[in-house]
């Protein structure tokens, strides 16, 4: 609202008429319609008047408060173009982690390494053998080997170890001119063992439920892959 519809209702509020509020400020009756009329403005004395008889501020009467609101607004400072290509560019790369996270790009989303076996082998160490272990030779290509990778051999038997604790663990040693790893592993003579090789970079690993092994005589044994029986 500006001054002339402020003023205007400002009167009607205190329910005076026009020639009344001119009586009360000692003017003409025509002089608040022009004012009221937004054809002219009062002088500052009479100014005054109005506020004191229609009990209102001078701020109220020329909107002085609205318009510093809107000069406060516009010393406001804007974000310059420099701000807003760096928020455009966060905003991009929240989207593209989003993406990546779901379509396990560029992320750690994998918690193992893929372990695979192409060709394995293995041999009695008669000379190793003790009176409750068989000692056993096992030579194996990891299909993907990559440098940083370190391989191991668990042993595990129910009967020997009933709360399922390894009972033998051996460090395999990878030949990077051969590309195979080998390691001498301990089996119990009860039982059936459980063979299970490991593959680690240091962050994460990958296992391999490699084979079984059965003890069969004194010092001879045999070995089964996963869907096979013993011959």
């Amino acid at each position: 609202m500006n001054f002339s519809e402020k003023l205007s209702a400002a009167r009607k509020a205190k329910g005076l008429s026009q020639e009344e509020l001119a009586e009360k400020i000692e003017v003409s009756r025509q002089a608040i319609s022009k004012w009221e009329n937004g054809i002219a403005q009062p002088e500052t004395a009479n100014i005054l008047k109005l506020c004191e008889i229609l009990e209102v501020s001078p701020n109220e009467l020329f909107c002085y408060e609205e318009k510093a609101s809107a000069t406060e607004e516009n010393k406001k400072p804007k974000p310059g173009k420099k701000f807003l290509i760096i928020m455009a560019i966060i905003m991009l790369f929240a989207v593209y982690l989003v993406w990546a996270n779901e379509n396990n790009i560029g992320t750690q989303r994998v918690k193992s390494i893929p372990f695979t076996i192409a060709s394995y082998s293995h041999s009695l160490v008669r000379e190793e053998c003790s009176e409750d272990f068989l000692a056993v030779k096992i030579v194996f290509s990891p299909e993907k080997h990559k440098d940083g990778y370190s391989y191991s051999l668990s042993v595990f038997n129910d009967e020997f170890s009933p709360d399922s604790t390894t009972v033998w663990k051996s460090e395999a040693f990878f030949d990077p001119e051969t590309k195979t790893c080998t390691a001498t592993i301990f089996v119990p003579k009860v039982g059936e063992s459980q063979v299970v090789a490991f593959v680690s970079n240091g962050r994460i690993s990958g296992t391999n439920l490699f084979c079984w092994i059965k003890c069969f005589g004194e010092n001879e044994y045999k070995l089964r892959l996963l869907g096979e029986s013993y011959e």
